[in-house]
């Protein structure tokens, strides 16, 4: 390689570490904050995670941060822990839980299941995803609205229409010129970074309706304090549920992880290694989790951005990572004065973008055995169990290509 494609390299890394550090600051803000740890968690996340597994980088291009589905598992285990009412208590439980999984995921890679994950069907995969983008949606349903959330999935479905019969008409005007904004300016130029852009004109719309909003509360502006000593206190009579939690954790940021390398490769026309991957994701998810932060993966979001602002090498993740830090220790007294409307509008998108609504259009449309595993997987990611969804729909996935098989046979 000669000094001009070097300097060419080294430029486009830059830029699309920029651009997916752009991408990344609103969203991490959001999930910390859904999470229930709170918004500086995310960003912790989206700083350690992605420095340390560019660093192995399995997929060159891939960028990591906080994502829908491990948020939602990290939020289930954080209220599980009672983290509200008892943080000290709860802490050795989050971490233990948050640091099993990235060791997890590093076994993973050890042991090579990567090369498994391309046998889960894609009515599994598309009832995954979207019954995580229903989930999204409902728990931001009330915070756009200006109303009090009330406690579970089945509390808030039954309390749907009460927000919509008596909203904070400030609140539904911030969080719906918000969530516009987010649909409008890639209509005007695909290259405005939108949830950036939504979130700064809806702070600023903020002063203007009620300065008293609710905000994401105080973020500091400083170096991650070590929460890894916490540890000390743990309750070895909670290790069943830890390693529950845990599991979920490592096999959903297993899927997501690698479906993000498919796109990637598909993008570069290139091979990711997939096994490095995991490694690279479980050891930064390790080490984020000694600091407080919340599981993350590979975002298929940032990656893309960082791709198309042509970022060529695992340099651009590592750039990204820095330019979060920076930001944290420069604008962490700003970042507090976003109100909360505006960070439930950016979630709401973020819901609606993850369900595949092509999919589950032709998939329902079909009304085979495929219907049925994606309603069924819907369902129990919504209402039981992410991991338990997954594994469900595979088995039942299996048994109907067995007896489709068998059919051929007999024929």
């Amino acid at each position: 390689m000669n000094l001009n494609s070097i300097k060419k390299s080294i430029k486009g890394d830059f830029t699309g570490g920029l651009t997916a550090a752009i991408i990344a600051l609103p969203m991490a803000l959001a999930f910390g904050l859904q999470s229930g740890l709170g918004p500086e968690y995310g960003l912790y996340t989206a700083i350690i995670l992605a420095i340390i597994a560019s660093l192995i980088a399995g997929t060159k291009t891939l960028i990591s941060d906080p994502t829908g589905p491990m948020t939602i598992v990290a939020a289930t285990i954080i209220a599980g822990a009672s983290f509200s009412m008892n943080p000290e208590t709860a802490w050795p439980n989050i971490i233990a839980t948050f640091a099993l999984a990235g060791l997890f995921q590093i076994v993973f890679g050890l042991i090579k299941v990567a090369q498994y994950v391309k046998y889960i069907s894609y009515p599994v995969l598309s009832g995954f995803m979207g019954g995580i983008g229903i989930i999204i949606i409902l728990f931001q349903w009330h915070s756009f609205f200006g109303t009090e959330r009330p406690g579970g999935i089945i509390d808030i479905i039954s309390d749907l229409h009460n927000p919509l019969l008596s909203p904070d008409l400030s609140s539904l005007i911030l969080g719906g010129s918000t969530l516009t904004l987010i649909y409008l300016i890639p209509l005007i130029s695909k290259k405005i970074p939108a949830g950036l852009l939504a979130l700064i004109i809806g702070t600023f719309i903020s002063f203007l309706l009620d300065p008293t909003f609710n905000t994401i509360g105080k973020i500091p502006n400083n170096l991650p304090e070590f929460e890894g000593a916490k540890l000390l206190n743990f309750d070895f009579t909670n290790i069943s549920s830890v390693i529950v939690g845990a599991l979920t954790l490592a096999g959903l940021g297993t899927i997501d992880t690698l479906l993000t390398s498919v796109v990637a490769d598909n993008v570069t026309k290139t091979k990711h290694n997939g096994n490095r991957e995991l490694i690279g994701q479980g050891l930064g998810n390790f080490v984020s989790s000694l600091f407080g932060g919340i599981p993350g993966a590979g975002s298929t979001t940032g990656t893309v951005a960082n791709i198309k602002s042509n970022g060529t090498s695992n340099i651009s993740g590592i750039i990204k990572g820095l330019i979060l830090l920076v930001v944290l220790l420069g604008l962490g007294q700003y970042l507090q004065k976003v109100p909360i409307p505006v960070l439930s509008a950016l979630l709401i998108s973020v819901g609606i973008g993850i369900i595949d609504f092509k999919g589950m259009k032709r998939l329902i449309k079909i009304k085979n055995s495929d219907t049925l595993v994606l309603i069924l997987v819907v369902a129990l990611t919504v209402f039981a169990d992410l991991l338990v969804a997954v594994g469900v729909g595979m088995v039942l996935s299996s048994f109907f290509f067995m007896q489709r098989m068998g059919e051929l046979v007999d024929q």
